[in-house]
């Protein structure tokens, strides 16, 4: 990740830290340079409404719709 996200990478304690939303929105904008992206506080970890891998191992999955207005 360090040389593919240079500036979305940090290090700390030995550990590499890649921020996400950070590497993702650019890859998006590369392809779609006008999109207008939009950003959600929900945690699926701690919301139940969600499925999340990180919380019981599922192998269940969520969904993301893009639409364009």
């Amino acid at each position: 990740f360090k040389e593919k996200f240079p500036a979305d990478v940090t290090e700390r304690n030995g550990q590499l830290y890649l921020d996400m939303k950070s590497a993702i929105t650019k890859q998006i904008k590369d392809i779609y340079p006008h999109i207008e992206i939009k950003y959600s506080e929900v945690c699926t970890l701690k919301d139940h409404n969600f499925h999340s891998y990180r919380r019981n191992k599922t192998e269940n999955r969520n969904w993301n719709i893009l639409r364009k207005e």
